[in-house]
Order: C-alpha cells, then structure tokens, then sequence
C-alpha cells in the first residue's frame, strides 16, 4: 500500500489540499484588494477624490470559516462555447429565454453559469445582433453589468454603455437587444438575503430602493470595475479551487458588499424624450411580429403609420436604438422565424417552399441567397437536419 493510500497518507493528502487552497484564496483577495486600490488612484478626480470604497478584504480565512462554509455550494454549472445558434438556442430555451438571430454576422458566443452560495452568477458573450426575451430566475433579484468591451445594448427602451449597473424588474421580464460583442455578467440574489442585507445596512424596503420597473443606474466607475473584477475571474478561481465552496461565503459577501454601495452611489437614468423614441419602437416592433406572417407583404411604409413616425424618423430609431434599419431588421426577424420553423419540422412531411411562403418569402432564389448568407447553409440543409 502506497503512502497516499493509506489513511494516515490520505489525511495528510487533506490537509496538504486545504493549505493549498487557504493560500490561493489569500492570494485571491491580495489581488483583488490591489485590484480595488489601483481603480481608486486611476478613477479619482474632484468629484469623486472623497468618495470612501468601503470594500473590507477579510484576508485572514480562518479554519472555522472554512469549516462553516463547507455546507455552502459553489459550483460551475455551465461552460460553453457555442459555434451554432441552434445549440445556444435550445440551452436557453431550457432557462425560458427566447433568444433571436437578426443578421448574417459570424455566430460565436460563451456562456458561463456557476452557483455560489445563495447566489447565481453567469456570463454572456453573444457575436450577433440578438433579440432576447424571456424571464430572470424566480425568487430573485437580477443584476446585470455590461463588461468594458460590450457593445451598446437596447435594455428596456434604454440605450446602455459600460459605466452602468441594470437592475432587471420585479416582474421578471427580459427585453434586451443586443450587437456583435455583447458582453455581459449577471447575477441573481435570493430576494430574502437581500431583503436580510438591506436591513443590516439600515436601508429601506427592497420595493422602495430597487422599485418594480428595470432600472438603469450609473456609477463611479471604482466601483462597477471592482464588481467587474470579482464577477470576471469567477470560472478562473473555481476552476482553480480545488475545494471551490470555501470561496463562496468571501465571494458572495464582496458582491454583496460592492452592491450596496453602488446602489448609494446611485444616479437613475431617465429621458422623456428616450421614452417616447421607445414607445416608437415599440409599437413598430410589435406591430412586425403580429403581421411578419402575414399574407399581405409587410412594407416598412405600413410600419411607419402604426409608430406615427416618418420613414426617415423610424430608420433614425431603428439605427440608433438596435444598430439596424427596420427593412434589416424584418428580412432578419422573418429569416430567422423560417429557420426555426425548418429546424423543428418534420423533413418527410415539411416542404421549404411552404415555410418560406408562411413567412412572406416568395421568391425561392432569392430566399435561399438571403438565407444562406445569413446561416450559412441552404434551406433545404436545414430541414435534412431538422429533429
């Protein structure tokens, strides 16, 4: 019997493992402390040089705190790199997300989720234009932080940039658009252990200081780096750990506690005038999806009277809001719907001229040309494979 595998062997294997993890934790928090203060020298001016970054790095994990967090889970959930929409798709269908492609650029996107502690944290990086819709986790309240190389998105009539923190509604709902190098964390909180930490902190109702609507609030930028970086090298440092739930308590409390100061620091966003470009857009875009299958070819003249706009207004909306014109926008959005009709029929008893025809595509050659610029592939390609 080796010496590994012998009891007292395997007891020292343990306790080697566990010092091995005490001190990549330690250094961890080193990191992210010198992380924390190099984002204060390089982001303080006047108007923020008397700002107090109250982050406390507990450095000193001692073995009683491991031993409490041993009964919390951390855990990596997914890890995917996805070359298809189709498989990104049906995983997010599985989260009740639905998730559109609208435009022929190159599809690539990576998806993390992990577990940690009470707390759900994931990331995105999507590399086309996307229509996304569906709901955040039930129970909870979703947060989301565009990462420093994000492109803009259009977050519930909101044109988002990096220096922002997204505070999902009460109600749970998802209505985002996103560009080619979206790139976005998020994480959800039990709606108790928020509730439990507001009142620790003296704050008010969770209702009175989150509200019931989404909420886009802008902040110092110390403060959305410092939350970027413990957001970002989560898969890094669970991967790493070979013990990973000793993490989660030190983890879960910087998130917590970088949160709340955000949410003191807080500057809500709110435009009349951006809302009333969004209620435009809203109307056009509900009005393409209700008609988009229609018999009568959909023009983008018929569009402009529903949003009470000019064709040269709505094409300014369309740009500025999803990066696209609205004659884009409905070739994508039709597409898109025939694609996921071809991919989910039946290819002894479906006929691709009928699944374009449902669309409005009546011209074959045309729609096979547009359609396999946008996914590369035939039609017809698309229903052999269909299941």
């Amino acid at each position: 019997m080796s010496l590994l595998n012998s009891p007292v062997g395997f007891k020292v294997f343990q306790v080697t493992r566990s010092l091995h993890n005490l001190l990549y934790i330690k250094w961890y928090f080193i990191l992210v402390r010198i992380f924390i203060i190099s984002q204060n020298d390089i982001w303080q001016h006047p108007k923020t040089a008397n700002i107090n970054i109250n982050i406390n790095i507990n450095i000193n994990i001692n073995i009683s705190k491991m031993i409490m967090a041993a009964n919390e889970n951390a855990a990596i959930l997914i890890e995917q790199h996805f070359d298809s929409f189709e498989e990104f798709t049906e995983l997010v269908n599985a989260w009740n997300a639905d998730f559109r492609q609208l435009d022929a650029e190159q599809y690539k996107s990576n998806i993390f989720q992990a577990s940690v502690g009470d707390m759900l944290i994931s990331s995105a990086r999507l590399g086309c234009h996307v229509e996304q819709h569906g709901e955040t986790p039930g129970g909870m309240h979703t947060f989301a932080v565009p990462d420093i190389d994000s492109s803009e998105m259009y977050w519930f009539g909101h044109t988002v940039g990096q220096d922002t923190l997204l505070v999902f509604p009460a109600h749970r709902e998802i209505d985002v658009f996103t560009r080619p190098g979206f790139n976005v964390m998020t994480f959800s909180i039990p709606e108790e252990l928020l509730l439990s930490l507001f009142e620790s902190k003296g704050i008010l109702g969770l209702e009175k200081t989150l509200g019931r609507e989404e909420k886009v609030i802008q902040s110092q930028p110390v403060l959305l780096n410092s939350l970027r970086y413990l957001l970002r090298t989560m898969p890094e440092i669970l991967k790493n750990s070979l013990n990973n739930h000793v993490l989660t308590v030190e983890i879960q409390d910087q998130i917590l506690s970088i949160l709340i100061q955000i949410l003191d620091d807080s500057k809500p966003e709110s435009s009349v005038h951006q809302q009333n470009k969004h209620m435009t857009l809203k109307r056009a875009l509900d009005y393409i999806h209700d008609h988009a299958d229609a018999d009568r070819p959909l023009r983008v003249t018929d569009i402009c009277k529903i949003a009470r706009v000019s064709e040269r207004c709505l094409q300014n909306i369309f740009k500025q809001k999803l990066g696209m014109t609205p004659k884009n926008y409905l070739t994508g959005y039709k597409l898109y719907e025939a694609h996921r009709e071809l991919w989910r029929a039946e290819p002894n008893l479906a006929h691709v001229s009928d699944i374009a025809n449902n669309w409005g595509f009546w011209h074959m050659g045309h729609f096979a040309a547009d359609y396999r610029r946008m996914f590369g592939e035939l039609p017809s390609d698309t229903l052999k494979r269909a299941y």
